[in-house]
C-alpha cells in the first residue's frame, strides 16, 4: 500500500493536458507531458532517460511536477528554490551468524542479537557522528530472520533507509553503517568471512535540487493567480523524489518541483491517507496550466 497520492497526479496530468488543448491558441512553442512510472521505487525517471525521452522527443528547457501534501492546508501551495528534497538510499544488511539450538545458544553465535545491537548502534550516527547542523536520518524498517521457535538462524537480514541533502552526509553515514556493523560482529566473534554485507539496492535517489530561476518565476505567477498567502515557501522535505533525475543528464533541465496542499489527516505512506481528491485535482489543473501558459506564452 504506497499510499502516496499518485492518482491525483495523474489526474491532474489529464486535466491540464486537456486544459492546454483547449487554449492552444493561447500559447506556443512543444509541451511534453510525461506520465512517469515507478516513482514509489525510484526507479521511473531514469527507466525512461534510458529509455530515450531526451532523444525519442525534444529536450525541453523546463521540467514542472506537483505532489500532494497533507502537511500543507488545503489550498496552499509550497514552493521552494534549490534544495527540494532529500536524496535516499536503500540498505540490505545482511547479518550472518553460526545457527544452532535455542537449548545451547553457547554453541552458536545469534545474529539475531548482532542485529538487535546493530540497530540500536546505528541510532547514534545522527546524534552523535553527524555535524549538528548536518541532517541525516537512519531508519531500520524491516527485520527479518528465523523460521522456528527453538532453531537460532544463520542470517538475519535488515532493510534500512538513510536520508541526506548532502554528498558528505551520504558518504559518513554509509561509512559509519559499515563500520559499526562490521565491528559489533567482531566483537562477538564472528569470522572475517562471515562478516556482515551492507548492499546498496536500486532504489536509490538523489536530492531534488530546484532551478532558482524557474522556480521564483512558476512561484510568482502563482501568487498572481492566488495571492500571496496561498504560495508559501516551505523548508526543505525529508521525503525522497526522483524526478531530480531528470534534472542530472546533460543538457541540464531546469526543474520546479512543488506540493499541492490537502490538509491535515494521515501522512503519506500511510494506509489511512485518503485526501479529498476534488479540490486537490483542481488546484493542480490550475497551477499547472497557469505555469506552463507562463512559459510557453507567445512572445
Amino acid at each position: 500500500m504506497h499510499a502516496c497520492g499518485h492518482d491525483i497526479h495523474m489526474s491532474v496530468l489529464a486535466g491540464t493536458a486537456r486544459l492546454l488543448a483547449d487554449l492552444v491558441d493561447e500559447w506556443e512553442g512543444t509541451l511534453l507531458l510525461v506520465g512517469q512510472p515507478a516513482e514509489e521505487t525510484g526507479r521511473g525517471a531514469t527507466a525512461m532517460i534510458h529509455d530515450g525521452i531526451f532523444t525519442r522527443f525534444p529536450v525541453p528547457d523546463s521540467a514542472l511536477a506537483l505532489h500532494v501534501g497533507p502537511d500543507l492546508p488545503k489550498g496552499i501551495i509550497g514552493y521552494r528554490e534549490g534544495t527540494f528534497s532529500a536524496g535516499s538510499e536503500s540498505l540490505d544488511i545482511d547479518i550472518r551468524g553460526i545457527g544452532g539450538h535455542a537449548a545451547h545458544p553457547d554453541r552458536a553465535i545469534d545474529p539475531v542479537v548482532l542485529a538487535s545491537q546493530i540497530i540500536l548502534a546505528l541510532q547514534t550516527i545522527v546524534s552523535r557522528e553527524l555535524p549538528p547542523l548536518g541532517f541525516g536520518v537512519v531508519t531500520v524498517a524491516s527485520v527479518h530472520g528465523g523460521t522456528k521457535y527453538n532453531a537460532i538462524p544463520d542470517t538475519v537480514r535488515l532493510q534500512a533507509n538513510i536520508r541526506y541533502f548532502s554528498e558528505q552526509v551520504r558518504e559518513k553515514i554509509l561509512e559509519s553503517i559499515r563500520r559499526i556493523t562490521s565491528n559489533i560482529a567482531l566483537s562477538a566473534g564472528i569470522p572475517d568471512d562471515l562478516l556482515p554485507e551492507v548492499k546498496i539496492a536500486p532504489e536509490s535517489v538523489p536530492p531534488l535540487v530546484n532551478d532558482t530561476v524557474l522556480t521564483e518565476r512558476v512561484s510568482g505567477t502563482l501568487r498572481d493567480h492566488l495571492g500571496e498567502e496561498r504560495v508559501v515557501r516551505i523548508d526543505p522535505l525529508t521525503g525522497s523524489e526522483d524526478f531530480g533525475f531528470f534534472g542530472m543528464q546533460e543538457p541540464r533541465v531546469p526543474l520546479c518541483y512543488f506540493r499541492v496542499g490537502t490538509g491535515g489527516g494521515p501522512y503519506l505512506h500511510n494506509s489511512r491517507f485518503a485526501p479529498d481528491p476534488g479540490p486537490a485535482i483542481s488546484l493542480g489543473i490550475f497551477c499547472m496550466a497557469v505555469a506552463a501558459l507562463e512559459l510557453l506564452r507567445k512572445k
